[in-house]
């Protein structure tokens, strides 16, 4: 978290502004890349490496749908454009 700027105690301690936010989420692929390895690092005979990518690759695509659901969702008047992909977004996380 130190590499990208984003305070680990203020990320603890439910602290983290919007930019500490947009830094995770612009970050994700490394993070969750770095958190694979160490899973895999520390890993027992219980969990297989292709189970770990799944669950990884399932934790990067439900993080990318919440950051674009909340993107929309703060914009205060949707155009009709604008709708759809908040739809989508939404609906993904069903």
């Amino acid at each position: 978290m130190e590499s990208i700027k984003v305070s680990r105690a203020a990320y603890h301690g439910g602290d983290c502004s919007g930019v500490c936010c947009r830094r995770i989420v612009g970050n994700l692929e490394a993070i969750t890349n770095n958190i694979q390895k160490i899973i895999k690092a520390k890993n027992d005979e219980s969990c297989d490496e292709t189970t770990i990518n799944k669950k990884i690759n399932e934790f990067q695509q439900l993080l990318g749908l919440l950051d674009a659901a909340f993107a929309y969702l703060n914009i205060y008047y949707l155009d009709d454009i604008e709708k759809q992909p908040a739809k989508e977004a939404v609906n993904a996380l069903s």
